[in-house]
Formats: structure tokens, sequence, C-alpha cells
């Protein structure tokens, strides 16, 4: 990180001058002082001097990493060259901004992570802030479907807690669902976009047709109770699915629900 090699630099330095104040002269002591505090603010502020760098000099993502991306991203695929190379950049600087927490395995591959930092990514690409303004930093991944403290009885794929920020996932369905859209419903997505209903409240939001689900359904063949228990949740919430229809089948929803399309691309600045 860059924070670590900055607080390096200050250390050489303030050794340096605290080695010729011990054996030259201990006027040299004074000079140590001020990469003493540098170091200080370094360390307190280390985050934010990361993600100022980091930021103006965007890492690059993983070859492998963002082949799959290629392949696998509808969305990517119809960005111009420019666009797609923002687009590998916030991947990569978003799975930077989250701290990942593997459940009942060692630890989270990175594929993993990667398709989490794309559909949110995807979601945000319209917004000058892609991180949900750092609100739900926690990502917990479990291999399959669990329990949890607010449905400590319902095993399900995916869940948001707001009030902690964190978002959680069976590995099995993350990844199904953003491989193989047509097949699975893309509980990343959703969560994502759960999440962005949390941050953004306030969002001049549509009201949905009291018809939706047999329009959604029309769109992607997935049937509301099918979609419960994908999630495996009682309660699911519409708006959300709306959107996830939307990003995920963009031409299809477009064809049924052309206000509806319109009303989302301005939300999303699309």
């Amino acid at each position: 990180m860059f924070a670590r090699i900055l607080l390096c630099i200050c250390l050489f330095f303030s050794i340096i001058f605290l080695f010729y104040g011990f054996k030259v002269d201990t006027a040299y002591m004074v000079f140590s002082m001020p990469f003493v505090i540098a170091m200080a603010v370094i360390y307190v502020m280390s985050p934010q001097v990361n993600w100022w760098y980091y930021n103006k000099y965007p890492p690059t993502l993983d070859k492998r990493m963002a082949y799959m991306i290629q392949q696998q991203s509808a969305f990517f695929q119809q960005l111009k060259p420019s666009d797609r190379e923002r687009f590998l950049q916030r991947v990569a600087l978003c799975v930077m901004a989250h701290d990942f927490m593997p459940m009942v395995m060692e630890e989270i591959p990175e594929d993993l992570k990667i398709v989490f930092a794309t559909n949110l990514v995807q979601l945000t690409f319209g917004q000058e802030n892609f991180l949900l303004e750092s609100k739900f930093e926690k990502i917990v991944i479990y291999p399959t479907p669990f329990p949890s403290p607010q449905f400590p009885k319902q095993f399900h794929s995916s869940e948001i807690y707001a009030e902690d920020g964190v978002m959680m996932f069976s590995a099995e369905h993350l990844m199904k669902g953003f491989a193989q859209p047509q097949l699975y419903y893309n509980s990343g997505m959703h969560e994502a976009i759960q999440a962005y209903l949390q941050v953004y409240p306030d969002k001049d939001y549509p009201d949905l047709p009291d018809d939706i689900w047999a329009q959604l359904y029309t769109i992607s063949n997935f049937p509301e109770e099918k979609l419960r228990t994908w999630i495996g949740l009682e309660q699911i919430n519409p708006m959300a699915v709306s959107m996830c229809h939307f990003l995920m089948f963009p031409e299809r929803f477009f064809a049924v629900l052309p206000e509806l399309s319109a009303q989302f691309k301005r939300i999303l600045n699309y």
C-alpha cells in the first residue's frame, strides 16, 4: 500500500537525523521531528492516503479476472474501449475498498470478489461515487445458503444488514447468477440494489404497476415463487427485482416496460 511506502520513507529519514543527532550534533534531532509528525499523520490517515493514490493511479486488474469480466458481462461487452478501461479500474478499486470476510471457509477466492465488484460497478457506473458512499464495506461470503441473526430459521442465499453495513452472499448462488443470468437470478446484483436503495432512499423511484411480477416473468421467465426460493426469504423487494431485471435484461425490459426502463435509466444516470 502507498501509505506504507510513505511511512518507510519517513522512518528512514527520521532514523538518519536521529543517528546524526547522537553521533555528530544534537541539533540534527530537530530535523527528525517533521518526519515523526508525518508518520503519525500518515498512520492515522492511511485509508484516505491510499484511496487518494489509487484513484489517481488506478491499479491494474489481473488479466485472468479481466478476461472473466470480458467473457461473462454483457454490460461490459457493449461499452466503448475507454469506458471498458474505466470499468475494470473501478472493479479493482471496488475490491480494494471492501473488507471481505469468509465464513465456513478459509479464504474467499479472487473470482468471487471480482464478481461482487463487477455487479456493484455495473449498478453505479453512471455515478461519480460508485462505492455507495462507503456505507456497505463488509462483504461476508458463505459457500452455500446460510442462516443469519436476522433470519435464524431460514437458509438463504443473500442478504444485507444496513445497521452494520454488511452484505452477505452464498458463493454458489453469487457465481451462478453472474455466470448464467439466463438460468439463475443474479443475487449479487439484487443485494447491490438493495444496498443502493438504502443509501439513496430519496431518489425519485417510480411506482411499479400492479402486475409487475407478471411483467417481470415475461422478461426473464423467473416466476415470483422461483425468485423467493432462490433468495430463500419470504419477502422479496419488487423494486430491487425490477431494477435487477432492467440491468440484466435491458433490451427485453425496454420492450415490455419502456416507461419504467426510461425512469431507471434516469435514476442510475445511464
